[in-house]
């Protein structure tokens, strides 16, 4: 953390002893993309948004990252949460890639609605698909944060993230930004 501010208060960045080459197979095997974008892309938080993108209640955004589809939504608590862009009962996409409005997320499959807090709170003619707990049936939540006018993502459902710990004091700097 204070290396990396003490490298961008003086305009300097790590610099490495030698050359190091890297075999050209790195970049092509297979396994090696799997195991990068499951320990770092689908782990880490990414910046995917920005505050002002979402500004209004039931403003949203949904995009692919990684091949995971990812729904950016403001509930009228005024609070940024993230959601698998996927309706519980069969998966299907609930919103099509890009921003839009909306006061409810209702599935184009079987009609299943949901809140702007990922609740699943409508099932259209309900009897047919027998009981159901629909607390347990809310939308998957992607841990999500909102710093600086920016939103951050992990793909990850169920592992918490701290992006402020994760940015090592960087944070603060990019408050000064005014980005928000």
């Amino acid at each position: 953390g204070e290396r990396l501010l003490d490298h961008v208060a003086n305009g300097t960045t790590d610099v490495a002893d030698g050359i190091r080459r890297i075999p050209v197979s790195y970049y092509l095997d297979p396994d090696l993309w799997e195991q990068e974008m499951r320990n770092i892309w689908k782990r880490l938080p990414l910046m995917l948004g920005f505050s002002s993108e979402v500004a209004e209640p039931g403003a949203y955004r949904a995009l692919d990252v990684v091949g995971i589809p990812v729904l950016i939504l403001r509930g009228s608590d005024g609070v940024v949460r993230a959601f698998l862009n996927a309706c519980r009962h069969r998966a299907s996409r609930l919103v099509d890639e890009g921003q839009g409005q909306c006061r409810r997320l209702i599935c184009p499959y079987h009609a299943w609605a949901y809140d702007d807090k990922g609740s699943l709170v409508g099932i259209f003619k309900s009897k047919q698909f027998g009981e159901i707990e629909r607390e347990t049936l809310g939308l998957r939540e992607l841990p999500c944060e909102e710093i600086a006018g920016l939103i951050f993502v992990s793909l990850t459902p169920d592992e918490p993230t701290n992006v402020r710990q994760y940015l090592s004091g960087m944070a603060e700097e990019l408050e000064t930004l005014g980005i928000e």
